[in-house]
């Protein structure tokens, strides 16, 4: 019954939130008890808006791919039990890299690179360890100058 209404509760929640054409959501068993749920949601072209998994309490988990209406990455990464873990990367809207994170059980930790808009140069790279930031690197936008910020 608990996975019947988590379904439920999941699937009005990816209705109400999109302007997607349809979602699927398909759901992972182990001896009778469902373990995961695999979410697909679709723009109204087909293209694949939205793709990741929710753990058997609806925490996300593993690997999440978005994309924007023309097909090109929006944003991937990795999560457990919820909270971001691993690398998290933002693209623009053709698909180029602009923000590249690392994170650790919901924290910060590890290198943060912004780039321009385009992608085609680093414009601001921190560092955290375990939440916290430790470095700052910005570079100048007109001149390519290296502008440190050591905390």
């Amino acid at each position: 019954m608990k996975n019947i209404l988590l379904l439920l509760l999941l699937s009005i929640t990816l209705s109400a939130s999109s302007q997607s054409n349809f979602s699927q959501i398909d759901s992972h068993q182990i001896n009778g008890e469902i373990v995961k749920y695999s979410v697909t949601e679709y723009y109204a072209n087909g293209v694949i808006k939205i793709q990741g998994q929710f753990d058997a309490f609806g925490n996300k988990t593993g690997f999440w791919i978005s994309r924007w209406e023309n097909g090109n990455l929006m944003h991937t990464g990795t999560w457990n039990m919820g909270v971001k873990h691993g690398e998290q990367v933002s693209y623009n809207l053709d698909g180029v890299p602009i923000l590249i994170s690392s994170w650790k059980l919901g924290k910060k930790h590890g290198s943060f690179k912004r780039y321009s808009d385009d992608g085609d140069r680093l414009v601001e790279q921190r560092e955290y360890r375990r939440g916290r930031l430790t470095e700052s690197f910005r570079w100048n936008q007109e001149n390519g100058g290296l502008l440190i910020v050591k905390l």
